[in-house]
């Protein structure tokens, strides 16, 4: 098994299967975010905001060894679905959820994307992973890590005076 990271795998990918990937991820794949609330619509926003949603890209097939191909290529696991086709057959997934797997990937395929529609959605991962980078730069971690901290002192502090 080699030991090389998704990051490490994609950097090391040669033109022909860049494009290969390309074509195949714009036709199968599905390009979307994690747009979970990561913070109550109350809080403070000088405080603390939520950082940009994280972009995942997932791809979905019933050709397990193409699946076992695709994922050896980006150094990731093939899931087995739980659902089947009407037609009974398995399903295969392969995520990225990693905001620098994506957009190590997004930006190692660009150049072979064909059409607007996802190219236009590629510019908008990168854009949101900008807008990540600016976000940690102005302190977004310290500040969800200080709000975290908050809101579990609270809840211990909720749960001791439950209990006396």
């Amino acid at each position: 098994m080699n030991s090389l990271n998704g990051i490490e795998k994609i950097n090391k990918l040669d033109s022909l299967q860049l494009a290969w990937l390309a074509g195949l991820f714009q036709a199968e794949a599905s390009f979307q975010y994690d747009n979970r609330i990561r913070s109550d619509s109350n809080d403070d926003p000088t405080e603390y905001q939520p950082p940009p949603p994280s972009p995942i890209i997932k791809i979905e097939m019933i050709e397990e060894d193409l699946m076992n191909h695709v994922g050896e290529l980006l150094g990731k696991s093939v899931k087995l679905q739980k659902r089947r086709t009407s037609a009974k057959n398995n399903v295969y997934r392969i995520s990225l959820e990693s905001r620098e797997d994506v957009r190590t990937f997004v930006k190692a395929i660009r150049p072979y994307i064909v059409g607007n529609k996802t190219l236009n959605r590629i510019d908008d991962i990168l854009y949101n992973c900008s807008l990540y980078d600016k976000w940690v730069a102005d302190g977004g971690k310290t500040k969800q890590a200080a709000k975290a901290n908050k809101a579990s002192q609270e809840a211990k502090r909720l749960k001791k005076n439950q209990i006396v």
